[in-house]
């Protein structure tokens, strides 16, 4: 099977003190469409998720451009009074 590599998607594996929402946004937002804005996603989604205990958040890019992402953590999701607020 000889010819030319294959190339394709930069995978990095991020922890929450490299989580770069600003990159991840444009991609979140052609995939889900469901929030108005980037100030509300990364503080009610994104910055939420991200202060949770394990989590990590795994993305794929071309050049600069995010071409698919995703996240999880291990850490138990807040009680619905604390979310909330």
């Amino acid at each position: 099977m000889g010819g030319a590599p294959v190339s394709g998607p930069v995978i990095e594996v991020l922890e929450r003190s490299h989580a770069p929402a600003e990159r991840v946004w444009d991609c979140y937002r052609q995939c889900f469409d469901d929030v108005a804005d980037y100030e509300t996603w990364h503080a009610d989604l994104f910055e939420r998720h991200a202060a949770r205990e394990g989590y990590r958040l795994v993305v794929a890019s071309e050049g600069s451009r995010v071409v698919g992402f995703s996240w999880g953590y291990t850490g138990a999701r807040e009680p619905r009074a604390a979310a909330a607020r």
